[in-house]
């Protein structure tokens, strides 16, 4: 069994390493295929497909060794950024933007154990309702579906920009998250099960940029 998350005298179990395992004969493989459609003046799509292959080291359980090592293992990934941006700006500074990502996972059986999947994603919303000013929503969920080596965790958060240029932004950013209690034995219950936080990040940006499409 793993360390107890509430014990602070033993070090906390890390997540599994997907890849890494015997890189030397096994190197991680990786393909990634992007395209940007304009669907007309006011709205754009920017979106991909993702996939890699490896071994994974396995999940580390302390003193009662480590289990899983050497499963092969993929990731399957598609993203997407939607925008909405009206072409006449002078009565107005509206747009709005999605973004969202998912992954999944797959082991196959070995060291003891099946094969399984598990996966995770986010979205977020973000809407521009001034000149300078930004409100986003963000939710993430990882755990879906869960394993031995992951267990299911929802985070949402809230966030205000302000930007004073293409090149500075500042942001205040809040988020509350929650551990659902872990199906496997491998896992422990996170302590405590729900945890807020919150952030104020300062942006700036210095030289050269690259023009994008959307």
């Amino acid at each position: 069994m793993a360390a107890d998350p509430a014990d602070e005298t033993q070090a906390l179990p890390q997540p599994v390493p997907t890849f890494g395992s015997d890189s030397s004969r096994r190197p991680t493989l990786a393909t990634e295929a992007k395209a940007f459609f304009p669907f007309g003046e006011e709205w754009s799509f920017y979106g991909g497909l993702n996939f890699a292959s490896g071994k994974s080291p396995g999940l580390s359980l302390g003193d009662a060794g480590t289990v899983g090592v050497g499963r092969e293992a993929q990731l399957y990934g598609a993203d997407l950024y939607l925008k909405w941006k009206p072409v006449n700006v002078a009565q107005g500074y509206e747009s709005l933007a999605l973004q969202a990502e998912a992954i999944l996972r797959h082991f196959a059986s070995g060291d003891g154990l099946d094969g399984e999947w598990d996966g995770g994603g986010y979205a977020q919303v973000v809407a521009q309702f001034a000149r300078r000013w930004f409100l986003g929503i963000r939710g993430d969920l990882v755990g879906v579906p869960s394993s031995s080596v992951l267990a299911r965790t929802e985070r949402v958060g809230l966030s205000l920009t302000f930007q004073g240029s293409e090149f500075s932004r500042l942001r205040a950013y809040f988020e509350a998250e929650h551990a659902a209690t872990p199906s496997s034995a491998f896992l422990p219950q996170a302590q405590p099960q729900w945890a807020p936080a919150a952030y104020l990040q300062l942006e700036y940006s210095i030289g050269a940029h690259g023009a994008h499409p959307y």
